[in-house]
């Protein structure tokens, strides 16, 4: 349905103000000056949103859910996190770290009751620039969550939370503007 509503754009490119004003299907009718997108109830599209930004993933993860966030970090630029999220229980936690100790990181974790496990911290670069656009993609499938940033690879984390149906929130803070984030299959 995404692809016949924003038509002439591939699925995955960044919709620009020459799309179609609105689209309709069904029972379903919404307008691109809209923030907010119900396509289907695995597929929600939001423009511009707010941060400190959540959202309810009501079929909750599954085998083969894409997450894509199209975003900016901030120019003073320290910190944001994406975290996926079970309750209060973080099944993946996504933290760039633009200057700790002198570094740049991205710590990945996960929080079950309450407790941190293992931090992974290694990685072959470090994708983001303050000021500089950047789009994510969070591919979920059914051992491990794989990043790529600006259509190249980097890192797997190996899923230790096992019942992806139950993760049910997006949940995205810290120093990074937001152009849009789109979920589904």
């Amino acid at each position: 349905m995404f692809s016949q509503c924003l038509r002439g754009f591939p699925p995955g490119s960044p919709v620009s103000s020459h799309s179609p004003k609105t689209c309709s299907q069904d029972n379903w009718t919404s307008s691109f000056h809209s923030q907010h997108f119900i396509l289907s109830p695995a597929f929600l599209l939001d423009f511009f949103p707010e941060v400190p930004y959540v959202q309810i993933l009501p079929e909750g993860l599954s085998d083969q859910t894409l997450i894509t966030i199209y975003g900016e970090p901030k120019p003073n630029a320290e910190i944001f996190q994406i975290n996926l999220q079970k309750g209060d229980d973080v099944a993946f936690h996504f933290n760039p770290r633009f200057n700790e100790d002198g570094k740049q990181v991205i710590v990945r974790n996960t929080r079950i009751k309450g407790v941190w496990g293992h931090e992974e911290r290694k990685l072959p670069f470090f994708p983001f620039s303050p000021g500089r656009p950047f789009v994510m993609k969070i591919s979920c499938t059914s051992s491990e969550f794989i990043v790529e940033v600006d259509d190249r690879y980097l890192l797997s984390f190996t899923h230790r939370m096992k019942d992806l149906h139950h993760i049910k929130t997006l949940a995205i803070e810290g120093d990074v503007v937001l152009k849009y984030v789109v979920t589904g299959m």
